[in-house]
């Protein structure tokens, strides 16, 4: 019986462990931004006027699961599951009902 318990305490304690190194991640996710959103979303022109802090956490998502990106779907279509992850919980921790503010670097 102790051999069972401890077993599953074990088997607890990976999956608690594991489940923490896939959970999205906000830096990562400014890092997928920089380097497929960032060559168009830049200061100055249109597309620079969306940013993280333009939509509140639920548009961002409907954003991201329903690929809203008008100008070009195939950016949202051929990210990875896990960068497309990482770039929503970036959006959603910088959006506009957020509260947290985005800062520079």
């Amino acid at each position: 019986m102790k051999r069972i318990i401890s077993l599953l305490l074990v088997l607890a304690m990976v999956l608690a462990v594991s489940s923490i190194s896939y959970a999205a991640s906000a830096r990562r996710g400014k890092r997928v931004f920089a380097k497929v959103c960032e060559a168009c979303h830049v200061k100055g022109s249109d597309a620079g006027k969306l940013k993280p802090s333009s939509k509140t956490m639920s548009q961002w998502k409907r954003f991201v699961e329903k690929n809203r990106h008008d100008v070009d779907k195939k950016v949202l279509d051929e990210m990875s599951d896990k960068d497309r992850d990482n770039l929503l919980k970036f959006l959603q921790d910088y959006s506009l009902d957020a509260a947290t503010v985005e800062t520079c670097g």
